[in-house]
């Protein structure tokens, strides 16, 4: 049944909006890693005895999901209108990288919030979006992608298309996310060797995101040479909602049990560190002020 007929979203047109999108954010993500590795940058962290590779982990995996997210939602806007189904199969596998992507963008913005010792509110915002709301609200949405998935293949079964009900199993893992990373954020529900853990493994979050979204590329690639009425069977969309919320909450958990005690915020012990204090010694013997 042509998709006009049906009441599922038009999936080629709006990934166009999603290339763009994303796009635009990858030169974001970009920019904020020129300018970490620029080397007025590189001295003063080496001055200040600070290392920054967690930030840059964070937008480099960031910037490559979301490079790879504007390539699979390119090719998805050139599907043809015959081909609804696949479409539909491509949407809900090419919505992880992107997925991946945000949250990571929103990793990266915390660190950067945290050197540049803002004040805890903000922080603690950026990390409510880091952990929680970002990783819920990108399971949201592709859950709600399985309910265009069941309408199709509904219409296919009896020849009635009407709309369908997300998937049960989706719903259920999504409310279950949501609540695990809520409690994670909590100090006093951290387990000692949960945090000991995550700290070690504070690395990982980067090389998932980075491997689930080469994983999804090459998904994605092999559903796009599929049949144009080719759709994902149920057990397969069930086992990619599982292996979802597993990677969703394995990236929160660990950056949610890894975080550290914030530095003071106070613009007194920055403008006395070391590094700084020496480099403003040897600027002012260089262009000393005029007397009086």
């Amino acid at each position: 049944m042509p998709m006009q007929q049906c009441p599922v979203t038009d999936v080629t047109q709006i990934a166009g909006f999603y290339a763009q999108m994303t796009g635009v954010l990858a030169g974001f993500a970009f920019t904020a890693m020129v300018v970490l590795l620029s080397p007025v940058q590189v001295d003063e962290r080496a001055e200040m005895g600070r290392k920054d590779e967690p930030v840059l982990a964070a937008l480099f995996a960031a910037f490559i999901a979301l490079v790879v997210a504007t390539l699979n939602y390119s090719l998805l806007a050139g599907e043809p209108a015959d081909a609804s189904q696949r479409a539909h199969s491509m949407r809900l596998i090419d919505g992880v990288p992107f997925g991946m992507a945000a949250v990571m963008l929103f990793q990266g913005i915390t660190l950067l919030l945290i050197a540049g010792r803002m004040g805890r509110l903000l922080v603690r915002i950026g990390r409510a979006f880091t952990v929680v709301i970002g990783p819920a609200l990108a399971y949201y949405y592709l859950v709600n992608g399985t309910s265009d998935i069941a309408t199709l293949r509904a219409a296919d079964g009896s020849g009635v298309c009407e709309p369908q009900a997300a998937a049960l199993l989706g719903q259920i893992l999504n409310a279950v996310l949501m609540a695990v990373l809520a409690a994670s954020t909590v100090r006093r529900l951290q387990p000692p060797r949960g945090r000991d853990l995550a700290r070690r493994l504070s690395d990982m979050p980067a090389v998932v995101v980075l491997a689930t979204t080469v994983i999804a590329a090459v998904a994605s690639g092999y559903v796009g040479s599929r049949p144009p009425e080719f759709l994902l069977p149920t057990a397969m969309v069930n086992l990619y909602l599982i292996a979802v919320f597993a990677v969703l909450l394995f990236v929160g958990l660990t950056i949610a049990l890894s975080e550290r005690d914030q530095p003071a915020d106070s613009p007194i012990i920055v403008a006395a560190a070391p590094g700084r204090t020496a480099r403003w010694r040897r600027h002012a013997q260089r262009w000393p002020l005029p007397r009086r």
